[in-house]
């Protein structure tokens, strides 16, 4: 058991965390950097994104890139394609 608030880490990237315990992967078409608390941060009736300034932490993937399961860091379309999807998941053939 601990005893004090320094044992606690925050969730670690590519997860989502509930009451200090790592719950799952964050879902794919959305970005969990680090100390997310659902895995769909940003979604309609989910917990809310967030920031750290102009960097997105926690929440949906950005246009322009895709987000597989577990997704730290949203990865850029590659050259000739575009998303399918408003909440992308992979990107199709232009």
């Amino acid at each position: 058991n601990l005893t004090s608030q320094s044992g606690c880490f925050v969730c670690p990237a590519g997860k989502w965390c509930d009451n200090g315990v790592v719950m799952g992967a964050c879902t794919r078409g959305y970005i969990c950097l680090r100390g997310s608390v659902c895995s769909t941060p940003g979604a309609a009736g989910a917990c809310p994104a967030v920031r750290d300034g102009t960097q997105l932490l926690n929440g949906q993937c950005p246009v322009g890139a895709y987000c597989p399961e577990e997704t730290e860091r949203p990865l850029l379309c590659p050259a000739g394609t575009h998303m399918a999807a408003t909440s992308p998941l992979y990107p199709a053939a232009a």
